[in-house]
């Protein structure tokens, strides 16, 4: 008798074991995805690759006809022509070549806040302000 309950204790100590250890690996991997998006979004944030729905890769690419820069048809992929319209429109405007929609390219394209807003940017530091006092200027007259 003594045996066995020593054998189910042992049986149950070690199932807890394993619970405690599976409980820590998925709030490992939780943690681990949880920094992956704040890298993400520290990395988009920083001016790096932005990304786009298809709504948004379709004006990106008639901005950039409208601009003159060949991005092959204007349906909202980005193809390898579309690339190398960014590519080249950043070259233009003295932005790294990347060929890929960031956010400095995004705001060089999109100059308007409404078209940036659009592209889910949010207003840089003092734009706010620069436009308060445009549309208290306009009231004024």
């Amino acid at each position: 008798m003594k045996r066995l309950l020593l054998i189910l204790t042992l049986v149950m100590i070690s199932c807890l074991l394993l619970a405690s250890q599976a409980t820590a690996s998925d709030s490992k991997h939780t943690m681990g995805d949880a920094e992956n998006q704040m890298k993400r979004m520290a990395h988009d944030s920083a001016g790096q690759a932005h990304q786009l729905d298809q709504k948004q890769i379709q004006e990106m690419q008639r901005l950039l006809q409208e601009k003159g820069y060949e991005v092959g048809s204007v349906d909202g992929v980005m193809s390898e022509e579309t690339t190398e319209a960014i590519r080249e429109f950043q070259e233009d405007e003295g932005l790294a070549q990347t060929g890929q929609a960031d956010q400095k390219t995004l705001r060089a394209l999109a100059p308007e806040s409404d078209q940036q807003e659009f592209f889910g940017l949010s207003p840089e530091f003092g734009e706010m302000q620069e436009e308060a006092s445009e549309t208290k200027e306009k009231k004024s007259y």
